[in-house]
């Protein structure tokens, strides 16, 4: 007698992904890895490298897991998946570095990145210790990517700057480039000119330098303009007036900033400190060290105090422009500021229309 018989092989044991969720957080354990085994013959038995003895990995952290299946009669199959973890963006960086023409201090401009996951910007200052940076203040992502450092003096010296960007899980990215401000300074030649040097701009290529020039009633003018890699130029023929200004500005080749719609052309070149050559060819002023301004600073009211009766208070702002006057009959009078913005001013008085006086004004808020 003959007995046929048929071996059946069963199919051969095989894990597939169904789904896998990476954490929200590198900090969050809400990873998970959902599989479906399929052939060899049941019951399954599974083994994590995490110790997890379930099909399913739910609620872990993100890494590398490998799991082996083993089915009834042994047969093992085995894969590794990986959880992942939303890391911040690494890639910001500043635009440029320029000095506020309202309120005389450094400004920070960068473009923000779009769907970035970031929360806010985190602003960074080198210390008195070269390479050493602290953190200054921070700017959320939803407000205009535009910091003001409030307690840099730009009239005195350079300053670099980094940013960070947090993302929405707290976590800091990498530090950005470091940029450096414009210092402008001067000195008098011996034929009257006046001589301006200023230190290079870091963070960004230059392509020209634009050098301005105002006088404290007159308009800007340019009055000059260099190569990216010359820091220095010569004013030959200033003009006689109590007060001539100077401002340098770097332009980029790959143009200006927009931390805003709208506010692009207020970011186009990066301005040095403005330089305040105080009476070129001019002789002391009569009322010097003789009129009196006081409380400098003020937060709103001044008052201002004068040898003789009658005479005109002019204040300006550090371009030039007229922000108050008014004519005094007494030798004194008291002035409320406090509608203005926040920085420097001048105050220049006058009488039978000859200037008397000049003096700075610092308004606070």
């Amino acid at each position: 007698m003959t007995i046929n018989d048929t071996i059946v092989q069963p199919d051969v044991i095989n894990i597939q992904l169904d789904t896998i969720v990476d954490v929200s957080c590198p900090q969050a354990g809400d990873g998970s890895i959902q599989l479906t085994t399929i052939g060899g013959i049941m019951p399954y038995a599974f083994d994590w490298s995490n110790g997890d003895t379930i099909e399913d990995l739910l609620t872990v952290n993100e890494g590398t897991y490998t799991i082996s299946v083993t089915d009834f009669n042994g047969c093992v199959d085995t894969a590794t998946f990986e959880i992942m973890a939303p890391m911040p963006y690494n890639f910001e960086e500043i635009c440029m570095m320029t000095v506020d023409s309202l309120t005389g201090k450094n400004q920070v401009v960068w473009n923000k990145t779009p769907g970035q996951r970031t929360m806010e910007y985190q602003i960074f200052k080198e210390t008195n210790v070269a390479g050493q940076y602290a953190q200054i203040g921070t700017v959320p992502y939803l407000n205009m990517s535009v910091f003001t450092d409030v307690n840099s003096v730009p009239q005195q010296q350079p300053d670099r700057y980094k940013i960070i960007a947090v993302d929405s899980c707290g976590n800091p990215s990498d530090t950005s480039d470091l940029h450096r401000t414009i210092h402008l300074q001067s000195n008098f030649g011996s034929g009257g000119e006046v001589n301006l040097s200023w230190t290079d701009y870091e963070g960004r290529s230059v392509q020209t330098y634009d050098i301005f020039r105002w006088v404290s009633s007159g308009n800007l003018v340019q009055i000059g303009s260099v190569s990216g890699a010359t820091t220095t130029f010569s004013d030959l023929n200033p003009p006689v007036a109590p007060n001539v200004y100077y401002n340098v500005r770097a332009v980029f080749a790959g143009g200006a900033c927009a931390p805003a719609a709208g506010k692009t052309s207020s970011y186009e070149s990066a301005r040095s400190n403005i330089l305040d050559q105080t009476g070129i060819g001019m002789p002391d002023l009569p009322w010097k060290g003789l009129a009196r301004m006081f409380p400098n600073p003020t937060n709103s009211m001044v008052r201002i105090e004068v040898p003789e009766s009658g005479f005109v208070v002019r204040v300006t702002n550090m371009l030039g422009q007229l922000i108050h006057e008014t004519s005094v009959q007494e030798s004194s009078v008291v002035l409320d500021l406090g509608h203005v913005a926040a920085g420097m001013y001048q105050v220049e008085l006058y009488r039978d229309g000859q200037v008397m006086s000049i003096d700075k004004l610092h308004v606070v808020h």
